[in-house]
């Protein structure tokens, strides 16, 4: 395993770089990522040392680490001045707003009233009072969680309703349109609702309602057998309401305001068109294969392009014990809650199986995946879940 801590001296004196210089370099967002990502290699092969450390990487590692390098010469030039920035329990400060903010999907009146903006002002507020407002809210708001690698990704409690997540600033707003339009068409269903959303410089600021409870990822391993089943058949309950929602004729798949399709395996993959039909959306997943040979892809689409689903369907994307929130009722564990819907949107039927399995490991020891929703689990479409394990060696 290679020390990060050691390096090599170069030979020209002319390149050493300024301690203020490997200052920015190593607290830069990328090298934080990677110092996170060797920890968990390290424990992986400490464990078991002939593990894979392919399926140890963290979960879509490339993307994620090229969404958190800068511009090299960025990277190359000390900063003059810190961004502002607090800190609590965390691993490191968060960053706060800069730059002119603008409002990109309308504020509630509660998040007005929390950055304390009065309902005449509401439309006409400078962008700089704006961001004024927000770094004041978040200056007095409890720190939830907090990325590893990243100081722009965090979820802060504004108030005992609302929360704000921050997060690097995306090509799109697919969360953010999902919880508009479950909202609408399926507002019993547990899930967060949206109370606007702000960009500001290089952030996103999603003001959304807090999901009481825990992650079920934490309480998993403390469950009885019987607590286990309950909980999958509630979940089951509350995806089978779920895909009861159909694509519209017409309607490109993936987010409902064409935001377009995603893929993620190690990274994420974008449509870059709008895609129709099972046979577009089949292309789009398998049709840009990196390794294998043209007889070899050509006998694996063959093989596999009868195994695709018919039927298009409102899909989380990203179904795992981390985004599932749990809340102990009168001595019964109960859902209270399904959260980050970045992945969501309109896919083929079978889609959601393939993606159920995303963390699974070979060497996997967690029996939630002996206990998945039944109308998501493999076992519903195990044609499709075994094609697609095949094609992942060839597409990620």
């Amino acid at each position: 395993m290679v020390d990060l801590a050691k390096r090599t001296r170069p030979d020209n004196d002319d390149d050493v770089e300024s301690p203020a210089q490997k200052r920015v370099l190593l607290d830069s967002a990328a090298a934080k990522f990677n110092v996170a990502a060797m920890r968990k290699l390290q424990r992986a092969l400490e464990a078991d040392p002939e593990v894979d450390l392919a399926n140890a990487l963290p979960l879509m590692y490339s993307s994620r680490l090229a969404s958190r390098k800068t511009n090299k010469d960025k990277e190359e030039s000390v900063p003059t001045k810190e961004p502002e920035s607090i800190q609590q329990d965390g691993i490191m400060p968060i960053k706060l707003p800069e730059g002119p903010a603008c409002v990109v999907h309308r504020l509630s009146d509660t998040v007005n009233t929390i950055l304390n903006i009065h309902h005449d002002e509401a439309d006409s507020i400078h962008s700089s009072e704006l961001t004024k407002a927000l770094v004041g809210v978040l200056k007095k708001s409890e720190i939830l969680w907090q990325s590893e690698s990243s100081a722009n990704r965090y979820i802060a409690k504004c108030s005992p309703e609302v929360i704000i997540k921050s997060y690097a600033r995306p090509s799109d707003y697919t969360e953010y349109t999902s919880m508009q339009f479950l909202e609408l068409r399926k507002p019993h269903l547990p899930v967060p609702r949206p109370h606007g959303l702000i960009t500001c410089g290089k952030s996103t600021f999603l003001f959304m309602s807090l999901i009481p409870g825990t992650t079920l990822a934490k309480t998993w391993p403390e469950l009885e057998e019987s607590q286990k089943i309950d909980l999958s058949n509630d979940l089951n309950s509350i995806f089978l309401d779920l895909r009861q929602l159909k694509c519209p004729t017409g309607m490109p798949l993936g987010g409902v305001a064409g935001e377009g399709c995603k893929d993620s395996r190690r990274h994420i993959r974008r449509s870059q068109v709008p895609l129709y039909t099972r046979d577009d959306f089949y292309n789009f997943q398998y049709g840009e294969a990196r390794c294998g040979s043209e007889l070899y892809l050509g006998f694996l689409r063959k093989l596999t392009s009868p195994f695709q689903a018919h039927d298009f369907v409102f899909t989380h994307g990203d179904v795992r014990t981390e985004n599932i929130m749990v809340n102990l009722e009168d001595g019964k564990y109960r859902v209270t809650g399904i959260i980050d819907w970045e992945m969501s949107g309109f896919y083929p039927e079978d889609y959601e199986c393939t993606k159920v399995t995303n963390t699974l490991a070979t060497n996997e020891t967690d029996d939630w995946y002996l206990h998945l929703p039944s109308c998501i689990a493999p076992a519903v479409f195990p044609l499709k879940w075994l094609s697609d394990t095949v094609w992942d060696n060839h597409v990620v």
